[in-house]
């Protein structure tokens, strides 16, 4: 999946979820405001950030989950309020 200036919020789960090979590349992207992670990578998933904004989930901003995951991030702003 690709998406570009897209909003992932308010989800009941993780805003972005990447498992067993799949992948997805985000340009400009806000994750924000969701019930679990973030990002949640997982079983060799990949996840490509350019970008954008994650902020104020209710897990991790990004979880890596396993030996094959991978989470690229390139000037991407992180920040999680308690």
């Amino acid at each position: 999946m690709e998406a570009m200036r897209c909003i992932f919020e308010d989800t009941k789960n993780d805003g972005v979820y990447a498992n067993k090979g799949g992948g997805a590349k985000l340009v400009e992207c806000v994750v924000r405001n969701n019930g679990g992670d973030g990002l949640f990578v997982d079983g060799g998933g990949k996840v490509t950030l350019e970008g954008g904004m994650i902020s104020g989930n209710k897990q991790h901003g990004v979880l890596a989950y396993g030996s094959c995951s991978k989470v690229t991030v390139a000037a991407a702003e992180h920040s999680e309020e308690v």
